[in-house]
């Protein structure tokens, strides 16, 4: 594959490779999702990101589908480094009006 220009079919052809090949990777637990080993986690979903920030008391102003897409483009941990100063507690919840 030439890396200056591929065809879609060949970027989803490598992605469903990958799926295939990560399925029984060690780094899932009995459920299948992921382990990151590094931070000692499990992955998580967008939709499970949304609602951990929803339970801690941030009020999302965008839609749904929104929020989903920054989470993924920007991700969970790095937006955190934005939210933290917002934070009130070690569990990490908002302040109100978050």
């Amino acid at each position: 594959m030439n890396f200056d220009v591929a065809t879609l079919s060949e970027i989803i052809e490598n992605i469903l490779r990958f799926n295939r090949m990560s399925e029984n990777h060690p780094s899932r637990d009995q459920g299948g999702k992921l382990l990151d080993k590094k931070m000692g986690h499990i992955a998580t979903t967008l939709d499970e990101q949304v609602e951990i920030l929803r339970s801690r008391g941030m009020e999302l102003d965008l839609p749904t589908e929104k929020v989903k897409e920054i989470l993924g483009d920007i991700g969970y941990y790095r937006l955190g480094f934005y939210w933290h100063p917002f934070e009130i507690d070690s569990q990490h919840n908002f302040r109100p009006g978050t």
